[in-house]
C-alpha cells in the first residue's frame, strides 16, 4: 500500500470568510464630516486639543463645550471638535465662532451645526462658511441669522 501524500495549500490560497463590518448612518456622517474638516486641520478629540496647554486645556476645553461656545459632535464614546475653531497652538476659541455659535445653537443640533460650516450655502453663492469665515465674516454671520430665521418660523 502506497501513502497519500497530502499537501496544505499556501496561507494565501486558503479561502478566508469575508469580513463584514457594520457600518452605522451615524459612521458614515462621521466620516464625511472627518473627510470635510481635513482641509481645515481636520477633527481631534477633546484631549487632543487639550494637549495643547496641558496644565488646564482639559477644564478650559470642557468649560467652553458644555457652555456650546465649540463645534462638538459624539462619536465612537469621544467628543470630536474641528481644529479650526481654536486659536493656533492654542485652545482659545476664535471670536467669529462664538459669534456664529451663538446664531445657530437654538436651532441646530451639534451636528447639524458641524455640517453647516462644510456645507455649501445658498446664502454664500455656494460657498462654504468655513471658507469665507476670515474673508468674509459678516456675510457668513449674515447667512447665519437667516438659517436661524427660517428654522424658528
Amino acid at each position: 500500500m502506497q501513502a497519500v501524500q497530502t499537501r496544505t495549500p499556501p496561507a494565501a490560497a486558503v479561502a478566508r470568510p469575508p469580513v463584514h463590518l457594520a457600518v452605522t448612518p451615524g459612521d458614515l456622517r462621521f466620516l464625511d464630516l472627518l473627510a470635510a474638516y481635513r482641509t481645515s486641520g481636520g477633527l481631534a478629540t477633546g484631549h487632543e486639543i487639550s494637549a495643547r496647554r496641558p496644565l488646564d486645556g482639559l477644564s478650559a476645553v470642557a468649560r467652553a463645550v458644555a457652555a456650546r461656545e465649540v463645534i462638538v459632535v459624539d462619536w465612537g464614546g469621544q467628543r470630536w471638535l474641528p481644529f479650526f475653531q481654536f486659536e493656533r497652538g492654542d485652545v482659545t476659541v476664535r471670536q467669529p465662532v462664538r459669534a456664529l455659535l451663538g446664531e445657530l445653537s437654538g436651532v441646530l443640533d451639534d451636528w447639524d451645526i458641524a455640517q453647516w460650516f462644510v456645507q455649501p450655502d445658498a446664502w454664500l453663492d455656494g460657498a462654504q462658511p468655513l471658507h469665507l469665515l476670515a474673508t468674509d465674516f459678516p456675510r457668513v454671520h449674515d447667512a447665519a441669522r437667516a438659517l436661524r430665521f427660517v428654522c424658528r418660523n
